[in-house]
Order: structure tokens, then sequence, then C-alpha cells
């Protein structure tokens, strides 16, 4: 398995229950003066759902268990009707995401595992990898490996690290990830003791690498190219590896470490999702069948006051983990999404 290799997934959208309608299905638990669902209860929905946990005022809200005809399962924390704070989600393909969820989406810290037993480990934006996170895998040729880097709305960006065996006794590869390959100058490092320098040559790219004070030397090689459909000739090659020089190991010289990126207090705190089809809502053809009836697009649901639902377990530690500065369900619906 190649770096380029590495998985981009995506998840599978589920509609939510709506609860105001004639056809509900079964439903046995507590209710409110007002005949609403709320406590304790199970409900077998008409598409053969069920769930298990606490309702508040009509909507599935704390710690709850939602099973799926067709074998996938969620549990974890609702807010609102939605899942939101700390849950588990195990998909029909046997792939789990355990994490921190905002109205239905990976939002916050998060681990998903993969069918072919790859993981990832790290921060997610709007149902995709943003930020810092590490990806294992495994390769034929090096055994298992862990890719550190930084992800901006699912794509590898910026400085990364590679890091083959052990931690005893590891080699790291320090470089910079841009256009789907390394690029530029980067460091093997064995053990800590000694370095290799080089450079990734990206496809077209030429570089000067200064050799000796006043003397620079153009490496550069040929590009295979071919033309696209659209009569544009595009690169075919990935980045190649050129060694320079083997010295002692200096920390000094290795490369810019993997570094988070900035999101305004408001994208934190209030964690504003929109509604704009994303890959998550664009994949028709494998959508589930929703809990219950499906919820109009781009409604824009009001959210009950939350006080006394931190008491639960699991929202307790979601806050610890994705901690907020406002109320949980101040999650405002925007039509278009905010750059970051």
């Amino acid at each position: 398995m190649s770096m380029s290799d590495i998985s981009t997934e995506s998840e599978l959208t589920v509609a939510e229950e709506e609860e105001d309608r004639i056809n509900i299905g079964l439903y046995i638990g507590g209710r409110n003066a007002a005949g609403q669902r709320h406590g304790r209860g199970w409900a077998i929905l008409p598409n053969g759902d069920q769930y298990d946990g606490q309702y508040r005022q009509g909507r599935r809200h704390g710690i709850g268990l939602y099973v799926f005809k067709d074998g996938s399962r969620y549990y974890g924390c609702y807010r609102c009707g939605h899942r939101s704070g700390r849950g588990i989600f195990i998909y029909p393909d046997g792939s789990m995401y355990e994490g921190c969820w905002r109205k239905n989406i990976k939002h916050g810290k998060g681990r998903y595992k993969y069918v072919n037993n790859d993981c990832y480990m790290g921060n997610w934006y709007r149902g995709l990898r943003h930020g810092v996170g590490v990806y294992c895998f495994k390769s034929e040729q090096c055994g298992e490996l862990r890719f550190k880097g930084t992800w901006r709305m699912g794509v590898r960006v910026g400085p990364f690290q590679i890091f083959y065996g052990d931690e005893d006794r590891s080699t790291i590869l320090h470089g910079t990830w841009d256009n789907e390959y390394p690029q530029g100058p980067a460091v093997f490092t064995f053990d800590q003791r000694y370095m290799l320098m080089g450079f990734f040559q990206t496809p077209g790219m030429t570089y000067k690498v200064k050799k000796s004070e006043g003397d620079t030397e153009e490496l550069g090689g040929e590009v295979e190219t071919e033309r696209n459909e659209n009569g544009v000739y595009v690169d075919v090659l990935p980045s190649q590896w050129f060694a320079q020089d083997i010295c002692c190991y200096d920390y000094a010289q290795l490369p810019q470490e993997p570094v988070p990126l900035p999101l305004s207090d408001s994208e934190v705190s209030v964690c504003s999702l929109s509604t704009v089809p994303t890959e998550l809502t664009l994949q028709r053809s494998i959508l589930y069948v929703g809990e219950a009836e499906e919820e109009g697009e781009g409604e824009c649901v009001e959210c009950i006051p939350c006080e006394g639902v931190s008491e639960s377990e699991i929202e307790t530690e979601s806050e610890r983990i994705c901690s907020q500065q406002a109320d949980p369900c101040a999650i405002e619906i925007i039509s278009e999404p905010k750059e970051c």
C-alpha cells in the first residue's frame, strides 16, 4: 500500500425521526403532561429501526442506542434529536467511528477504524478529516506505518512525518505534502542517530540545491505526461526521492512538524454547520433510510434548552474531550460554509 492509497471515506447520511405525524411506530416509555415522549423510552420505528434511550419533550435527548434494520448501530449522546456529543457508530461493513459528533456529523476529535484495519485518529470538521491526525496502515514492503500530518477538509497538506518500525528502533521521514505527493526538502532520521538529507522532486519542477558556499546545482528530470479528455497535458508521475548527504542527527535541521489549522472562536464553541451538499450528502445511491420519516432538507429545527443534560456520563466525557464555550445546542445552520 502506497502513501497515496490512504482512504478518503465519507459517512453515510442518516435522516432523523419526526414524531409529529400519525404513523410513528410503537413506543413504550415515559411521557410528560403534554403527551410528548419524555424520559426513558423504547421505540420501534415504522421502517424497522429501534431506539432505546432518553427522550426530552418528544425528541431523543441524552444517552441512547439506535439500531438500524441493516445491523448498523449508534450508541452515545443525543441533543435535541441529533447525534451530538460523544458516541460510537458501527457501520454495516464493520467500520467504526468513535468520537465527537455535532448535528449528526463527525465534528471534533475522533477515531475511525476502517474495514481493512486502517485507522485514523485526530480532528474532524464537518464530517471530514481536518487538522492534525495520525493515519495507521500497513505496507507490503515496509510493514506497519504511521502517517502524522495535517488535513484540510479531507486533503493532506503541509508538514508530515511517516514512522517506520516501532518506537525503540524507528525510521522517520520528515517532509512537506502538497498536490497529492511529498515535495521539497525532506529528511530521513534513523534511531535519532543519523540523518539522510534530500528532497522530493515534484513532477514538472526543478530544484536548486546549495552544495557549498557560492555554488548551486540544478536537479531535475524528465516528466512523463499524457493528454486528458480536455486536451490538456497533465503529469502522471509521482514525486521522486533524491538523496544528498548523510550526517549525525541534528534536531535543528529537521523540517517543521505538523501544526493544527486555525479555527475561529465561533467555529470551535458554536460549531456552525452547513446544510450545503457535500460528499456526505451527494452519495444518494447508498443513502440510509432514515430514522422514521425524513426531515426536510435545510429545515431549521428549534433547539430545546439543555439545562441538566450534562449529568449524563457520556456527555460529561464528551465535554472533556470536545470542550465548548457556549450552549452546545446553539448550533447555527447557515447557507454557506465558512472558509477555514
